[in-house]
């Protein structure tokens, strides 16, 4: 018996993906296109590869509370007990718990550093870096009869030889400095003793606000010398020229103590009285309450409120000399301006030859090479939102920001949102960038993750980050991450490998729009995998029924990749869900679908 012979309506096409993009969620994602994804990167584009194993590169007891750059990377951390704050430098924790002007030794800390010395804040602390040693910015102190008995019992071991001296005067005023009152006394041997001493944070430059109770015996008690007493008490404000500071020894050892404060001649008004005496002083080196700071052109830009300030220059630890040069210019001064425009300032960095100060809804930008010369320029534009301060880094041709609806990149023109097909969560923690990648944290419910865009090729993937991860900073092409305990690296890894296997999964859709009547055959990949790694994949259809699944484990052959077949039954459309360990790299997709009737 023979049957008659059918003609075939079905004819069969093959298409190729040899390109693979990043997270695309939109009705405009294109073939090789991700909608769901962690730990993929786009490093080996066109091929889609797993991200990097990451390692760690200081482990702390301690609790990280901060994470910065300065030659290599910078740590802060304070003990569990939360009663004293460290610095990690090089490798070695140098402990600053006196020099902080912080009560909360847990809250988040911040750098900017010139070319020999970081500051932190809120902390308001100087670190010198060749020296080793720190200085405190905030400086207040007083010292009347009361004090003078108290530090005479400490220093002397006990001794109550001033408890019934009647104490007149602790320092003595000339047309140009202040003086420390001293006695010699006996107590094994001859010692000195000072009845008031300045902060030894104190020095040459430093802007102080000084408040005295003085007197002078050859004074008549007339209107003239009451005024000059009230004007005194009320409070002058001077800068220093010089300090002296002596080193003498007390029943404890040898202390070194500063005890005359020189000014420019004729600074402080006598007014017009011989040896005036003061009863009581009280000394203050203050500074703004700063809440993000960058350097730049050798001084420290800050922004507090509605407030942008900067540093003198050189000298991260004056904020408040605004005096003029012989030349009536301010070329060292420090600087302050307001902006009227709404809300407080949100983020200020450094980019190209300009400071850029952001609000939410501007974007200030400040030209300019010294104080009198500094002009503030308003745009109107979406800027970064409040709380992602931290999120905002100079890329090496733009700006990228958080903004209360996505991530904008800005070099100058008009902010353009680079988040398209991207849901980025609420909660932006903080951000690092380094030559090629911009690294963003985020927080969603209990979850973090890093969202990764890549600057040349525009991509976006997301990577999985540690639960108690904090902070991301970045020096050269190299990013690190801070947790509660540690810094890892996450664009290298060491012999102290962090993750053995990096574990990973993705899915991307696979739908033909030009062909109405369709189904898929067969779909060739073609991938390579590292030492030890693994994968599966499986198809997931149009119906929600799923394809047998499909994987291969450390293959051995030689060569520039392998290549695995799979068969895919008749449907409009597909899901691929691949997942794995270990070094994946997929170069391509084959796919060969028939074309007929529906019969």
């Amino acid at each position: 018996m023979f049957l008659p012979a059918l003609k075939s309506n079905v004819t069969f096409e093959e298409k190729s993906i040899k390109q693979f993009g990043g997270i695309n969620t939109t009705d405009s994602a294109k073939s090789g296109d991700l909608y769901k994804s962690i730990n993929m990167t786009s490093a080996d584009y066109p091929a889609l590869s797993s991200r990097k194993r990451r390692s760690v590169l200081s482990r702390c007891k301690n609790i990280i509370n901060g994470l910065g750059v300065f030659d290599g990377f910078i740590y802060t951390h304070c003990s569990a007990d939360k009663n004293r704050i460290f610095l990690n430098f090089s490798g070695v924790d140098y402990e600053y718990t006196a020099y902080t002007s912080s009560a909360d030794y847990t809250a988040n800390r911040c750098f900017a550093a010139l070319s020999d010395c970081l500051l932190i804040i809120p902390d308001n602390t100087i670190f010198y870096v060749n020296s080793r040693s720190f200085s405190k910015i905030c400086v207040s102190q007083s010292f009347n009869s009361a004090s003078a008995k108290e530090k005479f019992l400490t220093e002397s071991g006990g001794s109550t030889l001033l408890n019934s001296s009647v104490i007149d005067y602790v320092a003595s005023l000339d047309h140009n400095k202040i003086t420390c009152r001293n006695i010699s006394y006996t107590s094994s041997g001859t010692k000195t003793f000072y009845y008031s001493s300045f902060d030894t944070n104190l020095k040459s430059g430093d802007v102080i606000t000084l408040k005295m109770t003085v007197y002078s015996e050859r004074a008549d008690d007339d209107a003239a010398y009451r005024e000059y007493r009230a004007k005194m008490r009320e409070g002058i404000t001077l800068k220093i020229k010089d300090c002296t500071t002596v080193e003498h020894t007390v029943a404890s050892g040898s202390i070194s103590e500063t005890v005359e404060l020189i000014f420019d001649s004729n600074s402080i008004d006598t007014g017009g009285y011989r040896d005036v005496r003061i009863e009581s002083f009280s000394i203050d080196r203050g500074m703004p309450s700063l809440s993000s700071i960058c350097s730049f052109n050798n001084r420290i830009w800050a922004i507090a409120g509605k407030e942008i300030y900067t540093s003198k220059l050189s000298d991260p630890s004056e904020w408040n000399d605004y005096t003029v040069d012989e030349y009536g210019t301010l070329p060292y001064a420090c600087y302050n301006t307001s902006s009227q425009t709404e809300g407080n300032f949100t983020a200020i960095i450094p980019y190209g030859n300009y400071i850029y100060a952001f609000k939410e809804n501007v974007i200030h930008k400040i030209y300019g090479n010294a104080p009198d010369e500094y002009t503030l320029y308003t745009e109107n534009h979406i800027g970064t939102k409040k709380g992602a301060g931290l999120c905002v880094c100079s890329c090496t041709n733009s700006i990228v920001f958080g903004s209360y609806d996505g991530i904008y990149s800005y070099s100058g023109d008009y902010p353009i949102k680079i988040s398209e097909g991207l849901e980025i969560p609420d909660s932006l923690i903080c951000a690092a960038a380094n030559e090629n990648h911009y690294y963003l944290l985020t927080k969603s419910g209990s979850d973090k993750q890093l969202y990764v865009y890549d600057l040349k090729k525009k991509l976006w993937h997301i990577q999985d980050a540690p639960e108690d991860s904090k902070f991301l900073c970045s020096h050269g092409n190299n990013v690190y991450l801070a947790t509660s305990s540690e810094v890892i690296s996450i664009t290298d890894y060491t012999k102290d490998e962090y993750e053995r296997y990096v574990r990973w999964e993705f899915r991307l859709r696979v739908d033909d729009k030009e062909v109405e009547k369709k189904g898929f055959g067969q779909l060739s990949i073609r991938y390579s995998l590292g030492k030890d790694a693994t994968f599966t994949v499986r198809a997931i259809y149009d119906d929600s029924s799923l394809s047998a699944v499909c994987g291969a484990r450390n293959d051995e052959a030689a060569g520039c990749g392998y290549k695995l077949c799979m068969p895919i039954k008749r449907c409009s459309w597909f899901d691929l869900e691949f997942c794995g360990t270990g070094d994946f790299k997929l170069k391509s997709m084959n796919l060969k679908f028939y074309r007929g009737s529906e019969v």
